[in-house]
């Protein structure tokens, strides 16, 4: 019995002043970090291709792009992206726009849609095809997307995915 005061008192500090280790406070529900955000609209990023490196700029965002004739699916909207891609060199960049753009939303998926007129006219032969170095192309693609989404980000992938990835930060909705 007496064994087992003298491992009370010892557990107790024994008077010493000595305090109990505490317990690490239960952790605070700590919200995730905002997710990586791409650069603005309107900047440029240097992209490694198969053989080549490109410069891609996201120069405008048309959201909603009005006039444009598009054949969209019931509560859609149609959204235009004007991009501009520089080849930097060595080798020729050939790839498809409508596989190397696409757009990120708050909710429903995006699909590529063809314009018959305005700024974003699809073009019958695509603008990121068989770019030499030293040149720049620009064009459009359309998309239809869900008229209560928010376009959170312009995503391209060189070579329909193969290769480097860049972002740009989805615009405000204007309209």
């Amino acid at each position: 019995m007496a064994a087992a005061a003298a491992a009370g008192l010892w557990l107790a500090g024994c008077g010493s002043g000595a305090r109990p280790a505490p317990f690490p406070p239960a952790a605070a529900h700590q919200p995730a970090p905002p997710r990586p955000r791409g650069r603005r609209i309107g900047a440029t990023q240097r992209i490694r291709a198969r053989g080549a490196t490109i410069a891609v700029t996201v120069a405008r965002v048309f959201d909603p792009l009005r006039g444009s004739g598009v054949a969209l699916p019931p509560g859609t909207r149609a959204v235009g992206v004007v991009v501009g891609i520089r080849n930097l060199g060595p080798g020729v960049y050939d790839s498809s726009s409508t596989g190397d753009l696409s757009i990120a939303a708050s909710a429903g998926t995006a699909s590529a849609a063809a314009a018959s007129r305005g700024p974003c006219k699809t073009e019958d032969r695509d603008f990121d095809n068989q770019i030499a170095p030293a040149t720049t192309r620009t064009g459009c693609v359309v998309f239809a997307l869900d008229a209560a989404a928010r376009l959170d980000a312009v995503r391209f992938a060189a070579d329909a995915g193969g290769a480097g990835k860049a972002s740009w930060e989805g615009p405000r909705r204007t309209t």
